[in-house]
């Protein structure tokens, strides 16, 4: 049973399965979860920049953190033994 965060991040955040078939490692699995949740969290931005509610150099600013941190959890994950 899930408990209701986890429902709402799942609502939130929807990952595509993954095809069992598929030739994939845990880090091609891991890199495919990142790059989903910087496109889902980019959207987010930029419709909250469209609708008002943030400025667009704050959408830029927080863009340019995401960014990076998805640059840096690339780097550990392509220097793990996975």
């Amino acid at each position: 049973m899930t408990t209701s965060k986890q429902a709402k991040e799942e609502f939130l955040y929807p990952m595509p399965p993954i095809n069992p078939d598929a030739d994939m490692s845990f880090l091609d699995i891991a890199q495919i979860n990142n790059l989903n949740n910087f496109s889902h969290h980019v959207s987010y931005l930029t419709n909250m920049a469209i609708g008002g509610k943030i400025s667009a150099k704050d959408a830029y600013g927080e863009i340019k953190k995401l960014y990076e941190a998805m640059k840096q959890s690339h780097k550990s994950l392509k220097g793990s033994w996975f």
